[in-house]
Formats: C-alpha cells, structure tokens, sequence
C-alpha cells in the first residue's frame, strides 16, 4: 500500500529475498549447530531485528486516508516526497482525501455478504491453502529426498531466488493468473512424476526425485509469492488487512497439516508389500 501500483511487484518480490537469505542461514546453521535446541536459539536471534519496523516502517498513507486520518497521512507523504526528492502539489492530499462526513466504515463480514466478495474470498482460501499444503509439504519433508538434508535445504533457497526473478521480470507483462495457474500446473505435474520415480525408477535413478521435486517446489513458490501480491489487489483497502490475514490463516492450517501427509500414506501401505518374507528363523 505504501508503493505505487507499477511498483508494487517489485518492492511484493524483492521482499520475498529476504526469506530466501533466511533459507541459506538456517541450512548453514543446522549444518554447524545439530543440537535442536541451540538451533532454535541462533533462529531465534534474528527475530529481535523485527523490533527495529516499528521505527522505520510508516503506517499506509491510503488507509489512513480511508480513516479520514489525514494529517498523519500528509506527513508520511512529505517525508516520501523528500526522500524521493519530488515537489508536491500544495493541494496532493486535499485531491486524494475522502471528506470525513462521506468515510464509511466497511466491516469484515462484508467479505461474506457480498456475492462478488464471497466469491473472490472463498477462491483465496483455497488456494492460500492449495499453495501452502504443497509448499511445507515439500520443505517439512525434505529428509525424504536423496541426499544430504542441508544440501538440499540449499538447494531449495536456489530454486525459490529462480521463482522470485522470474515472478519479478514477467509477471506484469503476463499477468497474475496466467502465471500463477501455469506454475501451479508444473508443480503439480513434476510432484505428480515422483510418485512414478519412486515406484519404478532404479536405486541409481533416485536424483530425478530430488529434480523433479525442487522444479515442482520451483512452480509452487512462483505461486506463493504471486498470492501474496494478487490477495492484496483483490480486496479493497478496507478489508485488505482482514482479507490477507485471514487467507494467510487458512495457509498456515495446510502447513500444520503437510507434515503428517506422510504418515498417512506410510500407514496405507504396509512394510511388506514387494518384499521378500523370511524363510527361516
């Protein structure tokens, strides 16, 4: 909301960098720190930097216009306009403001009453929880794959910095759906072929597992990242804050699910199934 439409791709993205560097730390600290404990500590470091926002992050010049705010919000715009060392017109929020006695307070079960708000809301559910059951589903199993674990944790922070400039260099020239659609299909169809390696692929073929799953974790964190971005533009200012939560809420609920995925499928098929029995004692 701080940025510009034609900037918001941009500043959404590059954003997601930082979870990426945050990827490369935490595989090199479970390399070095194998105690759990400890582990969770050093994470748990960085957190305490998250202090610092409070100071140097402004509220949303739009929604404290939409709040008829608007000394606060002609504030932060002058203090944007000098860091972008741009003149303002001396009337720029008398145009942009809202007058007070118009200001309409829009309530979040709004999202739920109006058809067209219904119906974009239940779409982002979904898919906020589609994205994130894959996304975790493939992080929080990792150990599966073939290979070191902290190699491959690495490896998944190359992946998703290749999702990040691809999202950032074509996804306004294609457009959201297009792109967000079409990564969820390659993910689906990479992750679909692993099923297939894993029944009949030899033991020396083992590497085309880890492949097909970092080019499916790939197309998937394409479409995470766009969610982000597009869940913002779908609700209007007023019910951004509570849209965003909420469908970031329904994600979260996938990624406590993903992990027992699983087990669940390691209780439908038994231990013996293709193996040889014992024949003696």
């Amino acid at each position: 909301e701080i940025v510009g439409p034609s900037k918001r791709i941009y500043t959404g993205i590059l954003s997601n960098f930082t979870w990426l560097l945050g990827i490369f730390i935490i595989s090199l600290l479970g390399y070095l720190i194998r105690t759990w404990r400890y582990l969770h500590l050093g994470a748990a470091i960085f957190t305490t930097v998250l202090l610092t926002f409070v100071c140097l992050v402004p509220e949303s010049p739009r929604w404290l216009l939409t709040r008829g705010k608007t000394d606060r919000a002609k504030l932060i715009i002058e203090k944007m306009a000098a860091c972008n060392k741009v003149k303002l017109l001396d009337d720029i929020v008398d145009v942009t403001t809202v007058p007070p006695d118009t200001v309409t307070k829009i309530r979040f079960w709004k999202m739920f009453t109006s058809p067209v708000l219904l119906a974009r809301t239940l779409v982002m559910y979904f898919t906020w929880f589609t994205v994130s059951l894959l996304y975790y589903g493939i992080m929080l199993n990792l150990d599966t794959l073939v290979g070191n674990v902290y190699l491959n944790l690495f490896l998944t922070g190359i992946f998703e910095g290749l999702s990040y400039i691809l999202v950032l260099f074509i996804g306004d020239k294609v457009g959201r759906r297009i792109l967000a659609f079409g990564s969820l299909f390659t993910s689906g169809l990479c992750l679909t072929s692993v099923i297939f390696i894993l029944m009949y692929a030899s033991s020396d073929q083992q590497w085309l597992m880890t492949l097909f799953t970092m080019v499916g974790l790939f197309g998937t964190n394409v479409a995470f990242s766009l969610w982000w971005l597009w869940t913002g533009e779908f609700f209007p200012t007023e019910l951004r804050n509570f849209g965003v939560g909420t469908s970031s809420c329904i994600g979260r609920t996938a990624a406590v699910i993903a992990p027992y995925f699983g087990l669940i499928v390691s209780m439908a098929t038994p231990h013996t199934l293709s193996q040889k029995f014992t024949t003696d004692l």
